[in-house]
C-alpha cells in the first residue's frame, strides 16, 4: 500500500521540473469537487470572508481563491493563530499536495495529518490547526450579519433616492 504522504527529496525536486504544474482552474475544480464532502471546505471564498469565519485560535478552513499574480484558482488553508489570520497555499505538483516539505496524495490526507498530529503547518509560522470551521456553522457567523447590514444600507440608499426623486417631481408640478 502506498503511503498517504512522502517527504520531498532532491530526486523529486529534480523530477518536478518535468512534471506539469496542475494548479489550473479546471484541475483545481476537479480537486474541489472531491472536497465538497468535507465540511471544512468552503469553495470559492475571499481572504476577507475567510477571516470573518475564523473567530478562535486554531480554527481553520480550506478555500478556493484567485491568485493576484496569475488569476488562477488556488487551494488555500486559512487559519487563525495567536490572534492573527494566516493563509497557506496548498501546492499541487506531480499528483501530490503540500504546504512545505511533506507531500500527500490527497488534500484530505494533508488536512487530516496536520489536524491529528498537531504539527505546525510551516517552520516559519508554527501555527497548528485544531478545529475545522464547518460550512454549516457559517449561517450563525458575523459573515451573514455583515451581508445583512450591506443589504440594509443599500435599501436605505434606494429609499432616499426614491423619495428625493418624488420631491423633485412635486416641485416641478
Amino acid at each position: 500500500m502506498e503511503p498517504s504522504f512522502i517527504l520531498m527529496s532532491s530526486k523529486c525536486e529534480k523530477m518536478s521540473s518535468f512534471c506539469p504544474l496542475r494548479i489550473v482552474d479546471h484541475k483545481v475544480s476537479i480537486t474541489a469537487k472531491r472536497l465538497e464532502d468535507c465540511k471544512w471546505f468552503h469553495g470559492k471564498l475571499t481572504r476577507h470572508a475567510a477571516c470573518l469565519r475564523l473567530t478562535r485560535d486554531g480554527q481553520f478552513l480550506v478555500r478556493l481563491a484567485r491568485a493576484r499574480e496569475d488569476l488562477q484558482l488556488k487551494l488555500v488553508l486559512s487559519l487563525k493563530w495567536n490572534g492573527r489570520h494566516c493563509h497557506f497555499q496548498i501546492r499541487e505538483r506531480c499528483g501530490y499536495f503540500s504546504i512545505e516539505d511533506l507531500r500527500f496524495d490527497r488534500v484530505v490526507n494533508l488536512v487530516d495529518y496536520y489536524l491529528r498530529s498537531k504539527v505546525p503547518i510551516t517552520r516559519r509560522i508554527p501555527a497548528i490547526i485544531v478545529e475545522p470551521v464547518s460550512r454549516d456553522d457559517v449561517t450563525e457567523s458575523a459573515y451573514i450579519v455583515e451581508h445583512m447590514i450591506n443589504i440594509f444600507i443599500a435599501c436605505v440608499i434606494v429609499s432616499i433616492i426614491y423619495f428625493c426623486s418624488l420631491g423633485s417631481e412635486n416641485s416641478k408640478s
